[in-house]
C-alpha cells in the first residue's frame, strides 16, 4: 500500500492520472505532488463505496465492477491490468449480447488510446492533451 502512495509511473499508462504525474515532475509543486497522492484514492473510496452499495445483492456483479472500478481509477493503468476483471466476466455476464455496446466502447477507446499514444511515444509528436483526452474517453468506457 504504501508503495502505490507514492508510485508516479507516467509512461504506458491509461490513467487519467497520468498527465498530471508528466506536469507534476516538471514543476515540483510539493501541493500537486499531495493532490495527485490523495485524489486516486479519494476517486478509489468513492466508486468503491458505490458499487457496493449498488450492488451488494450480487456477489458476482459486485467483485466486476470493484475490480474494474479499481483498475479503471488507478494512478497508474497499464494493458496486463485488464486481465484482472476480465475473467469475472465469464462468471458475471448471461447475455452476451447485453454488453456488445459497452464492449464496442471499451475495444475503440483503448485503440483510439493506443494510436495516439504511438505517435507519442514512438513518433514524437505532441499530443499529449489528445492522450489525455483518450484517457478520459477510455476511463468513461470502463466506468
Amino acid at each position: 500500500l504504501l508503495y502505490h502512495l507514492r508510485r508516479a509511473d507516467h509512461r504506458h499508462s491509461f490513467s487519467v492520472f497520468w498527465l498530471p504525474i508528466y506536469l507534476s515532475r516538471a514543476l515540483q509543486d510539493s501541493r500537486l505532488n499531495l493532490l495527485l497522492k490523495v485524489a486516486p484514492f479519494a476517486a478509489h473510496f468513492l466508486l468503491q463505496a458505490a458499487s457496493l452499495l449498488a450492488l451488494k445483492h450480487d456477489m458476482e456483479a459486485c467483485a466486476l465492477a470493484q475490480t474494474l472500478l479499481f483498475v479503471a481509477a488507478n494512478k497508474v493503468c497499464t494493458a496486463q491490468y485488464f486481465c484482472w476483471w476480465l475473467p469475472l466476466l465469464i462468471v458475471v455476464v448471461d447475455d452476451w449480447r447485453r454488453i456488445l455496446r459497452p464492449l464496442r466502447n471499451w475495444v475503440l477507446s483503448c485503440g483510439l488510446w493506443l494510436g495516439v499514444a504511438y505517435g507519442l511515444e514512438f513518433r514524437g509528436l505532441p499530443v499529449h492533451m489528445l492522450l489525455w483526452g483518450c484517457s478520459l474517453l477510455f476511463f468513461r468506457a470502463n466506468v
